[in-house]
């Protein structure tokens, strides 16, 4: 259903590996007063390709539930889990608003000002650079994105499309409690099967094109 699904490696999960993965990850995170908001406001906890944000709603889920053994209202960590603790980035266009969803779908009652939920730009742009999408944020801390769910919604409609091309996101080194995600960024096949690591710009369309070049690449994003 997802065009060129094998050669980006999106993967499918189960919830049950998920909600055990978060599990471990946030078991390992010491020193923290899970009972204090502002505590958990200070955290920032990022996936590098979010997909439909099933671990970032796990990590939610995990820490929600420390909070609230500990005396907390899940209700009143929301806004800030969203607004300040979860990062999301992906090369899909849709990601950012599906990991949103999952998001929301915690507390639907509950609105919220912003998400750093972005989508990155992927292959070959307008001036003729290629991005890989969060990739570049190992050259450069601060990289534009195409969708940034924080900006406000004018941004991104027809009017502002210029406005939304020059957002930027921000990843400063060192300044993540945790990386939580599936890394999908050297194995651009079928996960079901045995792969050979390979760049990430392996998906991306041959630099001189030729016929049998683009044949070879085409074939390679078959669904």
């Amino acid at each position: 259903m997802v065009y060129g699904r094998f050669h980006l490696a999106i993967y499918s999960h189960f919830w049950r590996q998920v909600s055990l993965l978060a599990r471990l990850a946030v078991a390992k995170m010491q020193d923290i007063n899970w009972s204090d908001t502002q505590s958990i406001s200070r955290l920032h906890i990022a996936d590098f390709a979010c997909g439909i944000g099933a671990l970032l709603a796990a990590v939610y889920d995990q820490i929600a539930s420390h909070h609230e053994r500990t005396g907390g209202n899940a209700e009143k960590l929301h806004s800030l889990m969203i607004e300040q603790v979860l990062y999301g980035f992906d090369v899909m266009p849709y990601a950012a608003l599906l990991s949103a969803s999952a998001l929301s779908e915690k507390q639907p009652q509950i609105a919220y000002t912003k998400a750093w939920l972005h989508s990155m730009p992927y292959g070959r742009q307008e001036d003729n650079t290629v991005q890989i999408g969060s990739l570049e944020f190992l050259d450069e801390p601060e990289q534009r994105v195409l969708l940034h769910t924080s900006a406000p919604a004018k941004r991104i409609g027809s009017s502002g499309e210029e406005a939304a091309d020059l957002l930027k996101a921000n990843v400063p080194d060192q300044s993540l409690d945790m990386v939580i995600m599936t890394p999908s960024f050297t194995c651009p096949t079928n996960h079901e099967k045995a792969c050979t690591p390979t760049s990430s710009t392996s998906s991306l369309p041959p630099l001189k094109p030729s016929k049998k070049a683009w044949m070879k690449w085409a074939r390679g994003c078959e669904i």
